[in-house]
């Protein structure tokens, strides 16, 4: 749950008792709308008023309650209540995902994992909380592509911070989110007769889009088994369970990407200098339904960056990019087009 502190407002001219339980319920629409636009756009919430006024706000006491009145005032006909209200958020972002307003993080999980020096193939602390998120309602990216990833461990450290190096990575993947971080065990004296180790698992989840660090955690905990080994995986797969609800609210607190956003990358080649790029670029971000270009590479005349914008503009983007007054200079001429990839020339 999420406390916020929000006022409802009631006409006394109905009588105390009607004006109080206008200004609760009041209280609780606005604590709802309140969290609502931390997860979704004003845009957004503009354009699907009705939907959202119909599933949700006309619901908010299945959404919320009141847990302390903290201050009342009169005037004016009115009676204003400052409450402290507890909003269930999940469910929240449960209804407008349903509705289609917003959709959950794509989530990739990576956390190389070590046992007294040995690195482990079948990380333990990776598969539990995968499984966590995947229980929380999170897509997560199919472990076999993080694999590669996960044995660059000089590359994995360098993500927080580097935009570029993140904008990359979630081109290749198609991942929002990477949770990774470092995963120990080691042994120490036996306990009631079997093998035990002590774990420790540090995480963090980043999002790719800025490369901005959502959520930090780190636990201790300890497992026992026949063996070595498996006393490690014990200990830290506990460890992932033991931190997951509260890595996993961090996350569900961040705004949520909008369901009618599409991501396109785009590689054009030809260019003549970093110059005519840099112009083509910005001129990209001007056309109809683009909401933000990010540039992930340029070497030797070839341009590549990803393009968010309007899913229903999307399929015309390749049609943008020959024939737009914005583009002619630079002569686009497309070669080929998927759902999520164009490729192009500048003439000369």
């Amino acid at each position: 749950p999420q406390l916020v502190e929000v006022d409802g407002v009631g006409k006394l001219a109905d009588g105390d008792d009607a004006a109080r339980r206008q200004a609760l319920n009041d209280a609780l629409r606005n604590a709802v709308e309140k969290v609502i636009g931390t997860y979704v756009e004003s845009t957004t919430l503009v354009d699907k008023y009705e939907l959202v006024e119909d599933r949700i706000m006309t619901r908010a006491n299945g959404f919320a309650a009141v847990r302390e009145i903290v201050k009342q005032s009169r005037e004016g006909g009115a009676l204003t209540l400052t409450c402290q209200v507890e909003v269930m958020y999940k469910p929240i972002r449960d209804a407008l995902v349903a509705m289609g307003i917003a959709r959950q993080w794509r989530v990739m999980v990576c956390i190389p994992e070590q046992h007294i020096r040995r690195v482990v193939p079948d990380p333990a602390a990776e598969n539990a909380m995968m499984r966590q998120l995947i229980a929380a309602g999170l897509p997560v990216i199919d472990q076999r592509q993080s694999a590669e990833l996960r044995n660059n461990q000089e590359l994995l450290l360098r993500i927080a911070g580097n935009p570029t190096l993140a904008a990359q990575l979630r081109a290749k993947y198609n991942a929002e989110v990477l949770v990774t971080g470092e995963a120990f065990s080691q042994d120490i004296d036996p306990i009631a007769g079997q093998a035990a180790c002590r774990a420790r698992l540090e995480i963090k989840a980043i999002d790719l889009n800025t490369a901005e660090v959502l959520a930090a955690e780190d636990q201790h905990s300890t497992g026992t088994d026949q063996t070595s080994e498996l006393a490690g995986k014990v200990a830290l797969r506990k460890a992932a369970d033991e931190i997951a609800e509260r890595f996993i609210d961090m996350i569900y607190r961040r705004p949520m990407p909008s369901a009618g956003m599409a991501r396109v990358e785009i590689t054009i080649t030809g260019f003549k200098g970093f110059t005519a790029a840099d112009r083509f670029k910005k001129n990209l971000a001007k056309l109809p339904g683009v909401s933000a270009v990010r540039q992930l590479e340029f070497a030797q005349g070839l341009l590549k960056v990803e393009v968010e914008l309007n899913h229903a503009l999307a399929e015309n983007l390749p049609v943008m990019l020959e024939s737009d007054p914005s583009m002619k200079e630079f002569k686009i001429g497309v070669q080929s087009v998927t759902t999520s990839t164009i490729v192009g020339q500048a003439g000369p």
